[in-house]
């Protein structure tokens, strides 16, 4: 803040005994501060005269919000170094931790939820990814990444190892950003100088506690981009190292921001892809006791730089200490330094070290233990068998610990062993995976084939992560096919052995099948069973074919009635499906049938027209039917009504529903040869009085009607 000589005066006198002193010189100024440390330090700048005060300095802040550069465990700060850049005057800043909140109806998110991706800590209306991993010494947690990485790693959207999960670049708020609160306030004055400044703050006496998600901030009365030393050229063009950091700028003489921020300032510029110098250290005082038998405790102080952006390489810091000569043991990892397990059973695993006798081990999650010996011996459960037991000199020591994976997927494991001055570290992956269990082999049943002709296999499992499938025919291994399916033309008739396996790192299954190739057999011998040709109309029928066909391939029946009608489709499977024992008999061609049921509604001659086919062949048949009316009544009239003897009697006949190709035999009973006549009409003369006449009407031969009737001559 500002104030003339007169109003820090009258500020101080409000306190007992308070007076106005002068401090122009920076050791004297921090000699105070920490001295005698207030809740909130405020600096009283001098506006004109009137008293011997400091120079006049302009505060027109600018803030530099670092929302990427964030603590990643609980901890003391230990100390703070930064990079300024030249300046012909002196200049003010203050380096900040702000604690990132939301409002009551909203929940603080971390970085790197899966679900949004998010770069920065940001206020979500759902609880998401509250979590962060715990971590052994010399490795702090990394959201960005869901692992432990190395102090010496970076942890940011711009590192490669990173870019893998799919966050965006550059960097922004992808939801509500959150408020700020002041947890630190550290400032600091620069001198003028043509040169670079490194400046290492003096921390005061009492502890700065720092938790996870906290972040940095840097005000300063210089211009934007002036004050602390930043690259954003070809020098951090590919640096893993890099961040964004917002900048905010307040109007002339508009003061610093106190006590965090409550909203975003306006009018905020993104400043992307930058390396900055500051580095804050701070440390993790742990008091861990042991998960083993003989309760050997350790109280270890772990520095941890998760804001460290000193370094502009890109490549690791060298291990300062490794004499352990530690390796996983068991299970062995693989060259890509993975071992993998089968989720939800016990792994043990095994590291090796020389002079272990005074060592302990450490395992981050998803084991969480330390503290954990290590023993002249492997353990028994694998002393026998595993090579890595075998010919051990006496500086091998063993330390294991067994791990149960809940689910799918990969994790990152650092084990770090350590005595009283040593430690060394190594990171693993380890690979979870389901079994592979329920192997099955399509098509099953009988495997009799066409020979030239494309035959496809399809391999199926009931459960198993990251199955891989491999086919071997005829133990042909240098020819190995891996794929769900596989497709092979058999080129003479003969009898296969094709094998399939279904695999993962931690499991297999294999089934072996034995497909028999041979020349198709072509359908033949198609032929109505017990058909009628003559039908009723409205009747309903059923109608049966049978034609023999090959063994081994299914057969479609396509029904014609002739009417019009749609055609009736069947598809039957082959016959070596559905009948036992034709392969083992020997067979290569049986008999089928297929059965329709159906009705014709009007009287006429039809053609019922069946094809059968296969894949690579049909054959077809057809017979007439004869459909026709059923005939319920007939009816005669004469003509004369009474005729004289050796009279012409003229008769006619009429049947009921219809008179279509209706037959009609006459019996006169006179002793005369009777007659039969698709006409509806006939006369005879009679010679003897009383004479009975017999008409009989046939339809088709499906039904028929008599009628008796006496003739009065």
């Amino acid at each position: 803040m500002t104030s003339s000589w007169s109003e820090a005066q009258d500020s101080c006198g409000e306190t007992q005994g308070g007076e106005l002193a002068s401090a122009d010189s920076l050791e004297l100024q921090n000699f105070i501060h920490y001295s005698f440390p207030v809740k909130n330090t405020v600096w009283v700048w001098l506006k004109g005269s009137g008293g011997e005060g400091s120079d006049q300095v302009r505060v027109v802040d600018q803030m530099q919000l670092f929302p990427g550069v964030w603590f990643s465990h609980a901890g003391q700060l230990e100390s703070v170094e930064l990079v300024v850049q030249p300046s012909p005057v002196s200049s003010l800043a203050r380096v900040q931790i702000l604690r990132p909140y939301c409002n009551p109806n909203h929940h603080l998110v971390p970085p790197g939820c899966s679900s949004l991706l998010n770069p920065f800590s940001c206020c979500s209306a759902l609880p998401l990814c509250n979590t962060t991993g715990g971590c052994s010494m010399g490795q702090y947690w990394c959201h960005l990444m869901e692992a432990c990485v190395r102090t010496t790693s970076p942890c940011s959207p711009y590192d490669s190892a990173v870019g893998g999960r799919g966050f965006a670049l550059p960097p922004r708020y992808l939801a509500t950003p959150p408020f700020y609160h002041l947890v630190a306030d550290m400032p600091l004055r620069t001198n003028p100088s043509s040169e670079l400044q490194t400046i290492s703050l003096l921390l005061p006496d009492r502890a700065i506690m720092v938790y996870p998600d906290d972040i940095v901030a840097i005000q300063h009365n210089r211009d934007s981009g002036t004050f602390l030393h930043c690259l954003n050229s070809e020098a951090s063009l590919n640096s893993p190292w890099r961040q964004s950091y917002m900048s905010f700028r307040k109007a002339e003489w508009g003061g610093w921001w106190e006590g965090g921020l409550s909203s975003l300032p306006q009018g905020g510029q993104w400043v992307d892809g930058v390396v900055c110098d500051l580095r804050m250290l701070y440390v993790d005082n742990l008091n861990r006791g042991t998960e083993h038998d003989d309760n050997f405790g350790f109280t270890r102080r772990e520095t941890t730089t998760p804001l460290d952006i000193w370094a502009l390489t890109t490549g690791p810091t060298p291990s300062l200490r490794s004499k352990f000569g530690l390796s996983v043991i068991h299970p062995m990892p693989d060259e890509k330094n993975q071992i993998h397990v089968q989720i939800n059973i016990p792994t043990l695993i095994v590291v090796k070290v020389l002079s272990g006798q005074k060592a302990r081990s450490s395992w981050s999650a998803p084991v969480l233990q330390t503290g954990v010996p290590f023993l002249p011996y492997c353990p028994e459960a694998i002393a026998q068998s595993w090579p890595g037991c075998r010919g051990q000199s006496h500086d091998d020591w063993f330390s294991s610990v067994t791990l149960v994976l809940p689910s799918v997927g990969v994790k990152t494991l650092n084990i770090t062993v350590m005595d009283a001055v040593n430690s060394q570290s190594v990171n693993l992956r380890v690979c979870g995976y389901e079994a592979v269990t329920g192997l099955s082999v399509e098509p099953h049943g009988c495997l009799r084939m066409p020979i030239e002709t494309p035959q496809s296999f399809i391999a199926k499992v009931e459960s198993g992560s990251s199955v891989k499938f491999t086919w071997v025919i005829d133990n042909l291994e240098k020819f190995a096919h891996e794929g769900e399916s596989y497709s092979v033309v058999f080129k003479k008739p003969a009898e296969y052995k094709l094998k399939v396996t279904a695999s993962n790192p931690v499991s297999s299954e294999s089934q072996q099948i034995h497909p028999t190739a041979d020349e198709m057999t072509p359908l033949s011998a198609p032929e109505f069973l017990l058909l009628r040709e003559v039908i009723a109309v409205d009747a309903t029928h059923l109608y049966t074919i049978r034609v023999k066909v090959d063994i081994s391939l299914p057969v479609t029946f396509r029904w014609d009635f002739g009417d019009g009608s749609s055609k009736v489709i069947h598809n039957q499977s082959a016959p070596c499906q559905i009948m036992e024992g034709l392969m083992e008999k020997g067979e290569k061609e049986a008999y089928v049938q297929d059965s329709v049921t159906y009705t014709y509604s009007i009287p006429d001659d039809y053609t019922l027209h069946v094809q059968v086919s296969n894949q690579y062949d049909n054959t077809e048949t057809s017979v007439k039917i004869t459909v026709r009316p059923e005939l319920n009544h007939l009816l005669i009239s004469s003509s004369p009504t009474v005729p004289l003897v050796k009279q012409t009697l003229f008769l006619d006949a009429s049947t009921e529903p219809s008179t279509y190709a209706v037959v009609y035999t006459w019996d006169f009973g006179d002793g005369s040869e009777a007659v039969q006549d698709l006409s509806l009409h006939t006369n005879q003369p009679y010679a003897v009085v009383g004479e009975e006449i017999l008409i009989s009407a046939i339809s088709s031969a499906i039904s028929s009607t008599n009628y008796y009737w006496t003739v009065e001559i």
